[in-house]
């Protein structure tokens, strides 16, 4: 049946395209669908802050936010990390894989603050890595590359997919951006998130879904 419905966004690219088939979890059980209008979609967040905002109560954690552009990001980043050093944060965790020039950003920002930067995914194969996210974790892909095929668009990572990535050659965990997931279940969720609905938005590079319906299933 259909998992996600996904329609053009209004003024961009033309063009629309219907998921079908993905596997979820917990389908048939009862959930309360939220709303979720957003403006224009950063290529890097395409899902809105609400829809973080579930998956976060989900797991039981505090989530921080901060609003920055590209062109402010270090410095909005900074400034929370200020904040955070004084509450009495010590440390951070990141899970970059292989990228040295991405961790070695952050280390050299985190280290101003007297925080220590920890990579527990540093240089595990990333096959291993997507192959227990696949069996550990429900995902569905919101972003892709324009070299991704847009028929993943709105799918599960599955064992198709992965064969996919490493049949053209590239990453299969995306460590380049090579396309971006929603994470809907995992065991550290008390419940699950079902997407419903969502606008297909397009740039010269990326082709993205922006979230406006879903449903969340918290555990009884």
């Amino acid at each position: 049946g259909l998992v996600l419905r996904v329609e053009a966004g209004k003024g961009r690219e033309e063009g629309g395209v219907n998921i079908e088939d993905a596997e979820r979890v917990g389908a048939d059980e009862g959930g309360t669908e939220q709303a979720h209008v957003s403006g224009e979609a950063d290529q890097a967040d395409v899902m809105g802050a609400q829809l973080i905002e579930e998956q976060a109560e989900l797991v039981g954690i505090p989530l921080l936010k901060i609003r920055a552009t590209y062109a402010t990001y270090e410095r909005e980043l900074r400034n929370l990390l200020f904040d955070l050093r004084s509450d009495g944060l010590t440390r951070g965790i990141f899970g970059d894989i292989y990228l040295r020039e991405h961790r070695d950003w952050f280390q050299n920002v985190v280290s101003d603050f007297d925080i220590r930067a920890l990579f527990p995914l540093w240089g595990i194969p990333t096959q291993l890595l997507i192959e227990e996210q696949r069996r550990a974790m429900r995902s569905v892909i919101i972003q892709i590359e324009r070299k991704i095929s847009e028929s993943y668009l709105g799918k599960e990572v599955n064992r198709e997919f992965i064969e996919y990535m490493l049949e053209m050659g590239y990453d299969p965990c995306g460590e380049s951006g090579e396309y971006h997931t929603f994470v809907c279940a995992s065991p550290l969720m008390q419940g699950e998130i079902i997407l419903t609905h969502a606008e297909r938005h397009a740039t010269p590079q990326f082709i993205g879904l922006e979230i406006d319906y879903w449903k969340k299933i918290e555990k009884k």
